[in-house]
């Protein structure tokens, strides 16, 4: 029996279902080899150090190809959780009658919350994220709107406007090194005012050390700062829904 194997490496924070994706590799695969009997696809999630493996034999594909022609051949469009993400969502009807749902669910929210189920809360906490995504695109379609046409006046002594207002200083570390130094010859004095950006580091030792060597590179970087004790993991928490592994039907 012929199987192949598949490795997709997640770097993102988001924690997203990749039903299909998953699957899609697999249909590729089996449809470019026949003597191919199955796939075996997992998806690595480097931050969350997870692993999700699944096994896609060929009824499971032919099965999800002929449910995607029927969606494919499908004209209306469906709202779900991606209408979260759309920066049009303040003008499809679709989403504001979901919305305006979600409002009214919200207008008068349970004061105890252990009366609802679990699928009830999931839900209450998705109508919040909707009506919230809608006003966030509506407020940015505004603002628009006030670049482009002006002033708007309320009508009410005042006018919605798009100001310019002074923000934080930024200086340029090269050009201020010299300088700050002077002032601050105490390595400790140095660093408290300093702040490096991981990210920012990785991309310029992986620059630094040339095409085909940057990856090579960060490893013996983190594993050198990791030996010093420069580095500290941050622990936040946040509220998110998280998917549940599943089979592929």
């Amino acid at each position: 029996m012929k199987i192949a194997r598949v490795v997709d490496f997640k770097t993102g924070r988001r924690d997203a279902d990749f039903y299909h994706q998953l699957a899609g590799y697999a249909a590729c695969l089996l449809k470019a080899d026949p003597d191919l009997s199955e796939v075996t696809v997992s998806v690595v999630w480097l931050r969350g150090q997870e692993i999700e493996t699944y096994v896609i034999t060929r009824a499971v594909i032919d099965q999800w190809i002929a449910r995607l022609r029927v969606q494919l051949a499908r004209t209306a469009y469906v709202t779900g959780r991606h209408c979260e993400h759309c920066a049009r969502s303040h003008d499809c009807p679709a989403v504001i009658a979901k919305a305006r749902e979600g409002v009214a669910l919200l207008r008068d929210p349970p004061a105890d919350l252990t009366a609802l189920s679990s699928v009830e809360i999931v839900g209450l906490y998705r109508a919040a994220k909707l009506v919230s995504k809608a006003a966030e695109s509506a407020v940015a379609s505004i603002r628009l709107h006030v670049i482009q046409n002006g002033p708007q006046d309320s009508g009410e002594g005042t006018s919605l406007q798009v100001v310019e207002e002074s923000g934080g200083r930024d200086i340029d570390v090269a050009k201020a090194w010299d300088i700050v130094q002077k002032r601050l010859p105490d390595a400790d004095q140095m660093a408290a005012v300093l702040k490096i950006k991981a990210t920012d580091l990785d991309d310029a030792v992986a620059k630094a050390a040339g095409r085909g060597n940057g990856a090579s590179a960060k490893r013996e970087l983190a594993a050198e700062l990791e030996a010093a004790g420069a580095v500290t993991m941050k622990r936040i928490q946040k509220l998110v829904e998280k998917r549940i592994p599943k089979e592929i039907p």
